[in-house]
């Protein structure tokens, strides 16, 4: 975007530096990441306000927004704006509308989300120009970020949208206009916010709000989703697993599936059987945009999951880590499970899962039900609301179990370790692969 533009659509005034219709670089609001003529955002936080490294970096920036008044001696443009977070969000409305010509995929649901961006994403870059959402970046300014990194090049846009209350999705869905929404479930993640499932449900079929003629893909085995009918506004395409078969959980998921007639062999990478739905909503996907069948096949062989997904790693003293410590819910806990080998001796660790409100000893007394039907198995549970749960250990904290690790060296096992993303149990992960490197 030039300057031109970025002063039409923001409504600001430049108020230091020259006016120079420079081409910029990507939108940032990180000051540790910003690159050669890359636009600075100064966003204020709960915890830190980007107006304190305007001056590091201004010479760097080809643009700086700001809401602040103060006149910098450098020749980068300084715009003053009324709002910093409303004007990124402009920017990247303004540019979803440049591209309106680019279908833009867009996909939610309680759980599974990022590993069926990440799928989709792999498959149609075998024959697509793609742009997704990088990481998690699937609230309003990280939605505002990817759009506005749309270009020519792209063909095809792949994006990830979270909510924790009503409303939230449709304005994502508003900002983004997308071609294809996709819904993996319905579960219980959020819950203390949105009270039912049902509240759950609506929330995320807001994703249909701005979804003119288009596609919605849902999981057809979902107890709310199945019940969605067709209608005039949308085409409804529902998963169906009774193309799956021959199942079987080794060191990888092996199953057969059927594709228009003809039987393909798949050697997913993560033994879970509950990412068959992510598979199937992915393929669906494929098939409206006219992928090749050994392209879809190829990529879901090739696949590996994102960073804290379900990542498993082999480590010394015979222990296989799963790193499933970015997020949790009871439905992803349950999922995490099946990935165990009940013949094998097996160690959980457990953290809180959260933002359950009046929920939350309900939620994870199911969960405790769920940790007993598994042979060979260990727990460790970590936080305040896990005291529900009665089965293992407890600690109050990280540190506690990180000193029971040290006294009590693990071997010949397989651990995972799942818990809300607060409760910060990377530092047992880390701890975890430090004392059984081979370093």
């Amino acid at each position: 975007m030039e300057l031109k533009e970025i002063l039409k659509t923001t409504n600001g005034k430049i108020i230091s530096g020259k006016k120079k219709n420079i081409e910029t670089g990507k939108i940032c609001i990180d000051s540790r990441n910003i690159e050669q003529n890359d636009i600075f955002i100064a966003l204020k936080g709960k915890k830190d306000d980007g107006n304190k490294y305007i001056k590091d970096i201004i010479d760097k920036a080809s643009i700086i927004i700001t809401e602040k008044r103060k006149k910098y001696n450098s020749k980068t443009p300084v715009i003053k704006v009324k709002n910093a977070k409303k004007t990124l969000i402009k920017i990247g409305i303004y540019n979803r509308k440049k591209y309106i010509d680019k279908p833009v995929i867009a996909i939610t649901g309680s759980v599974g989300k990022t590993t069926t961006k990440e799928l989709i994403a792999d498959i149609f870059k075998t024959q697509y120009n793609i742009l997704k959402t990088k990481e998690n970046m699937n609230n309003e300014i990280g939605l505002a970020i990817t759009l506005s990194k749309i270009n020519q090049k792209h063909d095809i846009i792949i994006l990830e949208l979270g909510m924790n209350h009503l409303k939230e999705i449709e304005k994502l869905s508003k900002m983004c206009k997308p071609a294809v929404a996709i819904i993996t479930n319905i579960g219980t993640s959020h819950i203390g916010n949105l009270k039912t499932q049902e509240n759950i449900f609506k929330a995320k079929m807001e994703i249909v709000k701005y979804l003119n003629h288009g596609n919605l893909i849902v999981n057809g085995s979902d107890q709310y989703l199945k019940k969605i009918k067709k209608n005039k506004k949308y085409s409804v395409i529902k998963t169906n697993e009774h193309c799956i078969n021959n199942i079987i959980k080794k060191d990888k998921l092996y199953f057969d599936i059927n594709i228009k007639n003809k039987i393909y062999k798949i050697e997913f990478n993560i033994p879970n059987k509950y990412l068959i739905e992510n598979i199937l909503l992915a393929i669906k996907t494929a098939q409206i945009y006219k992928i090749k069948e050994k392209n879809i096949i190829k990529a879901i062989n090739n696949f590996t999951p994102p960073k804290k997904r379900t990542n498993i790693i082999k480590l010394k003293n015979n222990i296989t880590l799963i790193d499933d410590c970015y997020n949790a819910s009871l439905e992803s806990i349950k999922s995490s499970l099946s990935i165990l080998n009940e013949n094998q001796n097996n160690l959980v660790i457990i953290g809180d899962v959260l933002e359950l409100g009046t929920y939350s000893k309900e939620i994870h007394k199911k969960i405790e039900q769920e940790l007993l039907k598994i042979k060979n198995l260990k727990t460790i549970t970590v936080g305040e609301n896990t005291k529900e749960i009665k089965t293992g250990i407890h600690f109050s904290n990280n540190k506690e179990i990180i000193k029971y690790l040290e006294k009590n060296k693990i071997q010949d096992t397989t651990i995972l370790i799942k818990g809300s993303r607060l409760m910060h149990l990377e530092e047992i992960k880390e701890f975890i692969i430090k004392q059984n490197s081979n370093n």
